[in-house]
């Protein structure tokens, strides 16, 4: 596994393809899962850099880690 670390003036997004990644504490990990690459955040991580995650990018992650409970 390896870890890539993209950033701008706004801040860092570590992004890794290690075992448990986002638990502990990187912003996004990716998977191979059925031969096919998904990929899961940590947005408790991704706000701490000053990064905005889009919705729609959200909702094709695996899995959101801290994402707050909507309630309607």
């Amino acid at each position: 596994g390896g870890v890539l670390a993209l950033g701008g003036a706004g801040g860092r997004l570590i992004v890794s393809d290690m075992e448990n990644f986002i638990d502990a504490g990187g912003g996004a990990g990716l998977l191979t899962i059925d031969n096919q690459i998904r990929f899961e955040f940590n947005l408790e991580a991704t706000q701490a850099s000053r990064l905005k995650i889009s919705s729609q990018l959200l909702k094709l992650a695996r899995m959101v880690k801290g994402q707050a409970v909507r309630s309607e």
